[in-house]
């Protein structure tokens, strides 16, 4: 009988363990498969999968005060510098330039007090003074001045902060900190050994038949991995692969020779 051989799950990193699983969450999306017998049991796994990925994302306060003070510092330095070049060319020979700069110059200078404040005050006051450069009322003005590449950098300091802010908070808002990795994967493990165990039972059930390209698909992809990680850590430390022994038919299945789902001397590691 057919089936999905196990998986050396503890073995992973972090990030071979997700990416593991979403080969198999994109997989079966793409395919033709029929879920609805394990819709449930993919679902969850889908879920988990996404809560995992959050998760990983996560920094420490430590880290995002130390990311945040960084950030501050280039995002001030930034605006001085197109403050002066702004203020340099106030005095231009040429009439419409100066009168541009004359026109933005009034714009910045709304702005001069940023150094001053809170690092999310700075975002807030950053986002408004981008938003007025690129407005129609003063887009042309900038362009006159050659100064979108300025405008353009500070927008990515702005979207590299709000980056930052989404590696500490959830989407569910500002006062729920995202769970740990560690109790993430767990639930992904548990959700994904639920779906492998509901695919291996139905294939017992209703014959390995319709199961054997996705098993042999599956499999493949676990000795991919069984590969990576005796890489890393040690010849057969990641255990022995199967060749495709474990996703083929089994004339036999059910009788007293040759029975079960196979597997011989491969290690269950977990």
């Amino acid at each position: 009988m057919a089936t999905i051989q196990s998986v050396p799950k503890t073995k992973f990193t972090q990030s071979e363990w997700l990416n593991f699983c979403i080969f198999i969450v994109n997989y079966l999306n793409a395919s033709n498969f029929s879920v609805l017998k394990f819709d449930k049991e993919s679902k969850l796994f889908n879920a988990k999968v996404d809560q995992f990925d959050g998760s990983l994302n996560k920094i420490s306060k430590a880290d995002y005060s130390l990311r945040s003070k960084e950030l501050k510092k280039k995002i001030n330095a930034s605006r001085i510098g197109f403050y002066n070049l702004v203020k340099g060319e106030l005095s231009s020979e040429d009439a419409e330039t100066a009168a541009a700069a004359a026109i933005i110059f009034e714009v910045l200078k709304k702005y001069t007090n940023m150094g001053r404040m809170k690092y999310n005050d700075i975002l807030k006051f950053l986002n408004n003074l981008i938003k007025e450069c690129e407005s129609d009322k003063y887009k042309t003005y900038i362009e006159k001045l050659n100064l979108t590449k300025r405008v353009t950098g500070l927008k990515t300091l702005y979207n590299e902060a709000m980056e930052l802010e989404s590696s500490l908070f959830d989407d569910e808002g500002l006062n729920k900190r995202k769970r740990k990795a560690t109790i993430t994967r767990l639930e992904l493990n548990d959700a994904y050994e639920k779906l492998v165990k509901r695919l291996n039972a139905l294939a017992l059930i209703d014959g390995d038949t319709d199961y054997l390209e996705l098993f042999g698909w599956w499999n493949a992809l676990i000795d991919k991995y069984r590969t990576v990680i005796s890489s890393r850590i040690g010849t057969g430390k990641g255990g022995k692969t199967d060749d495709g022994e474990e996703a083929q038919h089994d004339p036999d299945s059910g009788s007293e020779e040759g029975g079960g789902s196979g597997g011989g001397d491969r290690p269950e590691i977990e």
